[in-house]
């Protein structure tokens, strides 16, 4: 061997040295194609104070993994005891583009669709089957506004052979509906048993993009008796999903024997309090009813003030 190829063997192992493309560590080597990187995820949920709450918030997490092309590719689930452990996800992909979308607190009557490898990220579909008093459901990415349907919010790269480290920050997929109910017992006929209390036509569930679903869902429960203001009221709580100001949400009050006896449109309340539902934000929504025996109906979103006369301890 002569004295030229030495030196340039001896170059070129110089160069790959130097460059770090040893098997060992490929660190600092040129992207190869279709190779594997490294997807570290860190999940937080920040409550008004800026703290994140998100193990006393969240117990289970839902992962779905899209193509570029926006075809399902797979999906993941971490029990509570894997967020205690990581409160994250690690996931080892091919080098590419995906869009990836993600829900907490999917458990008991909630269902994810089927997904398929025909399933778009635009036809997945969150059912919300709760029929009592709902679930608090997560979501991430954080979202402005529940028309926006831009991939790119979704959008994450994997590198070639390389690690990216991303923070998702998740956000509440449900308002929270209070009624309060006082001087149910006046109602003519009324029995002395609580008022069953129902939001009735809110969307049973929603997109993958978290637009809300048809609006075909009921809640409902017996109402607890409970003292407000030193004022002995009816009180149901109801944790539902997302919806638009505009909607047929009524808020209905019946007999134990299923006969209506007061039905309000929750629209109108929002329209005349100028309501502000703001998404990702945990959003209470205080009705107040309240009940004459001459058969007037005064409801109002504001505190009322219901003075402490002639409350039973016992009622």
């Amino acid at each position: 061997m002569n004295k030229q190829i030495i030196l340039q063997i001896t170059a070129l192992l110089v160069m790959l040295f130097f460059s770090g493309c040893i098997r060992e560590n490929m660190d600092g080597c040129e992207n190869g194609e279709g190779e594997e990187g490294e997807l570290i995820l860190h999940f937080t949920y920040t409550d008004i104070w800026g703290e994140d709450v998100f193990p006393d918030r969240i117990n289970q997490v839902d992962l779905v993994v899209f193509t570029e092309d926006g075809l399902y590719q797979e999906s993941h689930q971490y029990s509570r005891q894997d967020l205690l452990e990581f409160q994250g996800a690690q996931l080892t992909l091919a080098s590419g583009t995906y869009y990836i979308v993600y829900w907490g607190n999917v458990i008991s009557n909630n269902m994810i669709s089927r997904l398929t490898e025909e399933t778009t990220i635009h036809r997945g579909r969150l059912s919300y089957n709760s029929t009592q008093t709902g679930d608090s459901i997560y979501y991430a990415p954080r979202k402005q506004s529940v028309s926006s349907a831009d991939l790119e919010l979704y959008q994450i790269i994997v590198p070639d052979r390389g690690k990216e480290e991303l923070t998702i920050n998740f956000m509440t997929a449900y308002y929270t509906i209070n009624v309060y109910v006082k001087g149910f017992e006046k109602v003519s006929g009324a029995s002395s048993q609580n008022p069953y209390i129902e939001v009735a036509n809110l969307p049973e569930g929603y997109n993958f993009h978290l637009s809300p679903g048809d609006y075909i869902m009921n809640l409902g429960q017996t109402g607890t008796r409970m003292l407000y203001n030193d004022v002995s009221v009816t009180y149901a709580s109801f944790l539902t999903t997302h919806f638009d100001t505009e909607n047929p949400i009524e808020i209905r009050i019946s007999r134990s024997t299923g006969e209506r006896v007061y039905t309000v449109e929750l629209k109108s309340l929002l329209k005349e309090y100028e309501y502000d539902l703001r998404m990702g934000v945990h959003t209470n929504i205080d009705v107040y009813i309240e009940m004459e025996a001459d058969g007037t109906v005064n409801v109002t979103m504001s505190i009322p003030g219901w003075e402490s006369t002639g409350v039973n301890p016992g009622y």
